[in-house]
């Protein structure tokens, strides 16, 4: 890291010292945030707490899925390393210290994690799971399919949507 002259610069897709680790968006999604966003940031030995150079917010809908968020994550933070290389190649650029105490791990997904379980987990934690896991590992479940089933198929499930009680009352 001390070998370029002018530091190496790192585009991560989420608000650090947040999610810091492997998969940022897939964690944030994972857990229902509403926004995320991407940092420019230079790189130190410890993961993903260099000093911020640009932070950039991305809204969430609650809909969107970790390849489609992951794209313009990474399409906002090219476009603003770009805005920032003049300061740093003429070394003026400002830069925010994380905070250590704020950060938060994103792990590396397993998939262990993509199994779901209609029983113990709500609606919007299955819904969030689908989002985050979309590209890989996906989510899956047992279901006994036939009326005389006696061994669950695990099936996969691609998409999902969260309907509160008053559009379930409507469609009835």
């Amino acid at each position: 890291l001390s070998i370029p002259a002018l530091g190496t610069v790192n585009i991560h897709p989420s608000l650090l010292p947040l999610y810091r680790g492997a998969a940022p968006v897939q964690r944030c999604l994972e857990n229902g945030d509403d926004v995320t966003g991407v940092s420019v940031a230079f790189t130190v030995l410890k993961m993903d707490a260099g000093p911020i150079i640009k932070q950039v917010l991305y809204p969430l809908n609650g809909d969107e899925k970790a390849p489609q968020v992951l794209k313009e994550c990474f399409k906002i933070g090219t476009a603003a390393l770009i805005d920032h290389l003049p300061a740093i190649f003429n070394k003026t650029v400002q830069t925010t210290i994380q905070s250590d105490e704020l950060a938060t791990a994103a792990p590396k997904i397993s998939s262990n994690e993509s199994i779901i379980d209609f029983r113990m987990m709500s609606a919007r934690t299955i819904h969030n799971k689908c989002r985050a896991f979309a590209e890989w590992p996906g989510i899956a479940a047992d279901f006994l399919v036939g009326s005389d089933a006696t061994e669950p198929q695990r099936i996969k499930i691609i998409t999902t949507k969260v309907l509160d009680s008053i559009s379930v009352e409507a469609s009835k």
